[in-house]
């Protein structure tokens, strides 16, 4: 019942952070019932009391200052040893971490099983069984490192992937029934020739007995495998003066091991920290050529294994997927904690893959321009020299109803197959 009255007070803003640091503090005032009480307070005793509360607010006061001077200097101190040893040359402290990570990095793999091939033929509906995950340890080194006055580094990075037995639910010898990559990305490449070489194509797959869909080990599915019938194909249709862009060798992931992933010019830091680890140029090119619009070949953000010091969790954080050939805007979703670590968990929103009639900017990512998939799909065909790549999220995540209920086995579950970046 006794009423308190509260007042804001607020320190200068430190720099360079400028967030205005606030104190909350209260003075505790009594009405008396009891007129003679008010006769009391005017009284010497009254006097001293109220120089006493007047001593008291004083020294809160000094507390108050000397503690918005703390916050202020320790601001200031953070963000000077952050700028002393964040950006990057080659007697930094972060340089070999970011040169080549020692925290373990793994790449894991879900296969879908095809278990009705010939149903599928016939006109039913696929089915799939989910199996996995196959674990890979996944080292990142870069190398040909060149720096720049203008605060920039140039290097390139190779990734090479080793499996893990231990962390995996098999090997990755176990075998799949998947859709035939080699016959799937034949046919497509050919889909606007000459329909007389269309059928000699044909009738060459129909000659080597070559179906639809095959058993192939998940090694081979993810990294590829010698296909003859690939070159032999691709020899023929030389002499239609018609050259596929396909070799003797087909896979997921194909040529992605053991490989560069690029040539990379990034912002090392050293010149300020705003846009530090941001990505300038992608094999020397600031903008990419594989979309329709500007929009869809903006280079935006960083790789997502270093971020700008001090994120805003009010401001999307972009990043650049080189497997997806195109840059990501992550929303923050909640706080979190790894370890007693505060985070700041950023993910992809539905927005980002849906169709150009619910986000009009990613009209262009259709392709051919035009032919837009239903939301949730991205058509990776001209990014993989005109192979049939579709890629979604998991389960189809986010994907309309339609696109979930056309094949049988596919739960998509959105805690369990959610991207996000924790920061």
């Amino acid at each position: 019942g006794t009423p308190r009255t509260w007042s804001k007070q607020s320190c200068p803003p430190s720099s360079p952070s400028k967030k205005q640091n606030i104190i909350y503090t209260h003075t505790h005032t009594h009405t008396p019932d009891n007129p003679a009480s008010v006769h009391a307070m005017a009284s010497p005793k009254g006097s001293k009391l109220t120089k006493g509360l007047l001593v008291l607010a004083i020294i809160g006061a000094v507390f108050v200052i000397l503690g918005c001077v703390a916050l202020i200097i320790s601001d200031g101190i953070i963000y000077s040893q952050v700028a002393a040893t964040l950006p990057l040359n080659k007697k930094g402290q972060t340089y070999e971490q970011w040169k080549r990570p020692k925290i373990p990095i793994y790449f894991q793999v879900w296969a879908f099983d095809i278990t009705n091939p010939l149903e599928i033929l016939e006109g039913k509906k696929p089915a799939v069984v989910h199996k996995g995950p196959y674990t890979y340890r996944e080292e990142r080194t870069k190398h040909a490192i060149r720096f720049f006055e203008n605060g920039t580094v140039y290097y390139k990075e190779r990734r090479s992937f080793v499996f893990d037995r231990g962390l995996s639910v098999g090997s990755d010898n176990e075998t799949v029934t998947s859709v035939n990559l080699a016959m799937a990305t034949v046919m497509t490449a050919l889909r606007y020739e000459a329909p007389l070489l269309k059928e000699l194509v044909d009738g060459a797959l129909q000659f080597w007995k070559e179906e639809l869909f095959v058993e192939t080990s998940v090694h081979d599915l993810l990294w590829g495998r010698e296909d003859n019938i690939l070159k032999a194909i691709a020899d023929l249709v030389k002499s239609f003066n018609v050259t596929l862009p396909i070799t003797d060798t087909v896979g997921l992931l194909m040529g992605k091991n053991n490989t560069d992933t690029g040539e990379y010019l990034i912002h090392s830091g050293q010149r300020g920290l705003e846009n530090f680890a941001n990505i300038v140029s992608w094999n020397r090119q600031r903008k990419l050529s594989v979309w329709s619009s500007d929009y869809a070949n903006t280079i935006n953000g960083s790789l997502g294994i270093f971020f700008p010091p001090f994120v805003d969790k009010d401001h999307e954080q972009y990043i650049f997927s080189t497997d997806l050939t195109r840059s990501l805007a992550l929303t923050f979703q909640h706080q979190t904690e790894t370890e007693g670590i505060p985070l700041y968990k950023f993910y992809a929103p539905p927005v980002t893959f849906a169709k150009p009639s619910i986000n009009p900017l990613n009209a262009g990512f259709c392709t051919p321009p035009g032919h837009c998939l239903p939301s949730g799909l991205l058509n990776m065909s001209t990014a993989y020299f005109g192979a049939p790549v579709v890629v979604s999220n998991p389960h189809f995540l986010f994907c309309e109803p339609e696109v979930v209920a056309s094949v049988e086995g596919i739960w998509p579950d959105r805690e369990a197959y959610e991207s996000h970046l924790n920061i």
